[in-house]
């Protein structure tokens, strides 16, 4: 295998790799801020995802006429165009999508643990009370 694929694939491995090339505005490029809202690592490792791309040559730093100030914005390259119509082949952003709703059901699933467990040995109520709690729930 060609060094540079090598190199693009392992990025799309790495946490969030593949998640800021699907979550990348295809015409306007996206900014540090937008991308930290929408892909599911730190910020401190979407800072080196984005190193990372531009150093592959996969993203760009580009300004956008609308942004105030110095704002600086990550577009797809010639070579992110291709990678990101390969990923859109096989459904990444919607696999991601699911990806980040199973995520924060999993953290739901947690807080609800959090908020009802007890430490206390087998209580036949319980499960009832644990029932009764769940319906509480707004939907």
């Amino acid at each position: 295998m060609d060094d540079l694929v090598e190199a693009v694939c392992e990025f799309l491995r790495r946490e969030g790799g593949a998640g800021v090339l699907v979550k990348i505005d295809d015409e306007r490029g996206n900014t540090f801020s937008e991308l930290a809202d929408q892909v599911h690592v730190t910020r401190n490792t979407l800072s080196n995802r984005l190193e990372e791309a531009t150093g592959l040559d996969v993203l760009r730093e580009t300004t956008h006429p609308s942004d105030h100030g110095n704002a600086v914005r990550y577009a797809l390259t010639t070579r992110g165009e291709r990678v990101r119509f390969l990923l859109d082949e096989f459904k990444m952003g919607q696999l991601y999508a699911d990806f980040l709703r199973a995520r924060r059901m999993m953290e739901d699933g947690i807080e609800f643990v959090e908020a009802v467990y007890d430490p206390e040995p087998y209580n036949p109520g319980f499960e009832e009370y644990l029932r009764k709690k769940k319906d509480e729930e707004p939907k």
